[in-house]
């Protein structure tokens, strides 16, 4: 909350600087001044993506885990509390493919993203949670995976 507060003076101070540079009578000062107005804007639009991403992200994690659908729950952790990359290198090809297979299953994008970041692949992990997310905002997830909690590429699994 603190940080947000601290956005929120910036964003005030930098667009009260702004409105002062665009009413000098100069070409370079309203330049400034426009760009002082576009740059926090832009700030505050990532900011926002970022929360929403994190929001939605942890949303869809905590209705796979009530299903019981975590893939990474079952992988070897490292005394640094971190998921076995070698591990989850292992495992990650089932998941890449269960995705390929289930482009418009959330549930498989999404499993598919968390392994992906507990192999250490994170801009790919990113994707495909961005594209898990996108699935189930369309409605497109599968009937199939929601009545059957846990069933994943892992089942059988023994590492």
């Amino acid at each position: 909350m603190t940080m947000i507060a601290f956005l929120a003076l910036y964003v005030l101070v930098v667009f009260q600087r702004a409105i002062i540079l665009i009413g000098v009578d100069d070409v370079i000062a309203r330049v400034m001044g426009v760009c002082l107005l576009l740059f926090p804007l832009l700030g505050v639009y990532a900011i926002w993506a970022e929360i929403r991403f994190a929001v939605d992200a942890n949303r869809l994690i905590e209705r796979l885990a009530e299903e019981e659908g975590l893939p990474t729950d079952d992988l070897p952790v490292l005394p640094s509390g971190r998921a076995d990359r070698a591990v989850a290198g292992r495992r990650l090809e089932r998941y890449t493919r269960d995705a390929d297979a289930h482009p418009d299953d959330w549930r498989s994008l999404l499993r598919c993203g968390l392994m992906l970041d507990a192999a250490g692949h994170r801009r790919e992990a990113r994707r495909a949670i961005v594209d898990a997310i996108r699935a189930e905002r369309a409605g497109r997830g599968t009937a199939a995976a929601a009545s059957s909690p846990g069933a994943g590429p892992h089942d059988g699994d023994q590492e």
